[in-house]
C-alpha cells in the first residue's frame, strides 16, 4: 500500500499581503493512490512555534487556546493513526476509498472518539448555557424569535442524541459544524435557507457565550460557520381579485369566519401574527391602531379602514379586539378556509437542497399561513400603486429593507403593463 501522510501549517495572507504567522492553522494531507486528502485538524499554533522537520509543535510551547505542544501533538498522532486505520480497512474490503469518503469517515470518528484537548476546566453544561442565553434573549426579542432560539437548541439536542456526541462550548469546531450540516440536510431532509437560519442563531448563541465575562478560554472556531441564505424565496401573496374572493365567500362554519375576519385585519393592517395576537383595547385610538412591534420595537401607526373597522364592531363585546388563538391551529384552519373559498392557484415552490433546485407547484390553499396576510398588505398595495413610502410607514419595514425589495420583483401584471406602455 502506497501512501504518505504530512501535516502542514496553513498558508494564508492576510489583507496586507503578508504572510500570517499567527495562530494558523494545522491540515492533514493524506496522499494515497493517486489522490490526496486535505482535512483540518481543529488544531492552531503560531509558524514559529511549529518544527517543520518532524512536523509536530516544539516541546515547552502553548497555543492561543492555552493547549500545550503535548496537548496537540497527541492529537496529530492521534488523527493520523485514525486516517492510516480508515484507508487500511478500505483496501481490505477490496476498494480504493474517495477523498469525500474518507473526510465523512475521518469527521464521524474522530467525533466518536472525542480526539479533541480536552478542556482543563469544568464547563458549564451546553444546554444549560444555552437555555441562559434563551433566558437573557426575552428581555429584547418577541415571542415568536424565542421560540426559533428554543427550536435551534433542540435541533443541536437532537443531534447531539442521535449521533451520540457530546456538546460542549469549547469543543466547537468545524469536525461538530460538517457533521450538524450533514444531519440537519441529509438526515432531516431540511433546505438549505432553513439551515442557514439555524446557523444564524446558533453563531448569535456562540457569540453571546464567548463575551461572558465568565469564559477564560474563548473559542472563535464559531466563527467560520457559514450561515447566509443564499436563495431567496418567491413573496406569494393574494391577488385584490383573490382577497374579495375570500371576503365574499360564504360560510356556515362559525370557526371559519373568524379565522377569515383575523386574516382579513390582519391583512389590513400588516401586523405579524405575534403582534395582532398580543392586541389590546389600548392599542385602539380614536383614529387608528398604534403598537409596538415585537421584531423590531418600532412604533407603528396603522389607521382603519372599512375593512377593520366592520371587524372591530364585530367583537365589540369581547375584553380583546379580536377572537385569539395561537398561529399553529389558526394556520390549519386557514388551510381549510383557503380550500372552502376555492383559493386554487397553483403557485411555484422552489427550495434548495446542497444548492440543488427542488421545484413544485402547489395551490394557494395548500401553502396558506398567517405570514401571507402581511405580504397581502405589501403585495395589494403595490398592485394599487400606493407609494412604497406610506407601504412601508404601516408595515414598519426601515427605508433600505432587503426583504421589502422583493415585492419588486413577484408583480407580473404590473411588469406586463409597464411592457405595454411602449406603443407606437
Amino acid at each position: 500500500m502506497d501512501y504518505t501522510v504530512n501535516f502542514y501549517p496553513e498558508k494564508r495572507r492576510g489583507t496586507d499581503g503578508k504572510l500570517i504567522e499567527t495562530n494558523v492553522g494545522i491540515n492533514l494531507f493524506f496522499s494515497y493512490d493517486g489522490k490526496r486528502l486535505q482535512y483540518y485538524t481543529g488544531q492552531r499554533i503560531d509558524l514559529k512555534k511549529w518544527d517543520p522537520n518532524v512536523q509536530r509543535v516544539k516541546r515547552g510551547n502553548v497555543n492561543a487556546k492555552g493547549h500545550t505542544s503535548s496537548d496537540i501533538n497527541e492529537v496529530l498522532t492521534d488523527i493520523e493513526g485514525l486516517i492510516v486505520k480508515v484507508y487500511k480497512e478500505s483496501k481490505a474490503l477490496g476498494f480504493s476509498p474517495t477523498v469525500d469518503y474518507l473526510r465523512e469517515q475521518l469527521r464521524e470518528r474522530l467525533i466518536k472518539d472525542n480526539i479533541k484537548t480536552a478542556p482543563k476546566e469544568k464547563e458549564v453544561a451546553f444546554f444549560q448555557l444555552f437555555d441562559q442565553f434563551i433566558e437573557k434573549q426575552k428581555q429584547d426579542y418577541s415571542h415568536g424569535y424565542i421560540k426559533q432560539l428554543k427550536s435551534t437548541k433542540q435541533h443541536f439536542m437532537n443531534f447531539s442524541q442521535k449521533k451520540n456526541i457530546r456538546l460542549t462550548y469549547s469543543g466547537i469546531d468545524e469536525n461538530i459544524y460538517y457533521r450538524f450540516k450533514e444531519y440537519f440536510l441529509q438526515d432531516l431532509d431540511n433546505t438549505d435557507n432553513s439551515f442557514a437560519g439555524t446557523m444564524k442563531r446558533f453563531k448569535k448563541f456562540m457569540r453571546w457565550a464567548t463575551e461572558l465575562p465568565g469564559t477564560k478560554k474563548k473559542n472563535y472556531e464559531w466563527m467560520k460557520f457559514e450561515a447566509s441564505e443564499k436563495y431567496e424565496s418567491k413573496v406569494i401573496f393574494l391577488t385584490w381579485a383573490e382577497f374579495m374572493q375570500l371576503y365574499n365567500t360564504k360560510l356556515e362554519n362559525e370557526h371559519l369566519q373568524k379565522v377569515r375576519d383575523i386574516f382579513i385585519f390582519q391583512s389590513m393592517t400588516a401586523m405579524r401574527y405575534d403582534d395582532l395576537y398580543n392586541l389590546r383595547m389600548g392599542n385602539f385610538k380614536d383614529d387608528g391602531i398604534e403598537y409596538v412591534q415585537g421584531k423590531t420595537g418600532k412604533v407603528v401607526k396603522v389607521p382603519y379602514n372599512e375593512f377593520t373597522l366592520e371587524i372591530i364592531e364585530r367583537y365589540k363585546a369581547l375584553d380583546r379586539p379580536l377572537p385569539r388563538m395561537t398561529n399553529q391551529p389558526f394556520n390549519v384552519s386557514l388551510k381549510e378556509l383557503f380550500k372552502e373559498a376555492k383559493l386554487n392557484r397553483k403557485v411555484q415552490i422552489v427550495k434548495f437542497r446542497k444548492g440543488e433546485p427542488i421545484e413544485e407547484f402547489k395551490p394557494l390553499h395548500e401553502i396558506a399561513a398567517s405570514h401571507m396576510a402581511r405580504r397581502n398588505f405589501i403585495g395589494i398595495g403595490m398592485e394599487k400603486k400606493i407609494k412604497t413610502e406610506v407601504i412601508k410607514s404601516i408595515s414598519g419595514h426601515v427605508k433600505d429593507s432587503k426583504a421589502f425589495g422583493r415585492y419588486y420583483e413577484v408583480s407580473d401584471e404590473l411588469k406586463a403593463e409597464a411592457m405595454n406602455s411602449f406603443k407606437k
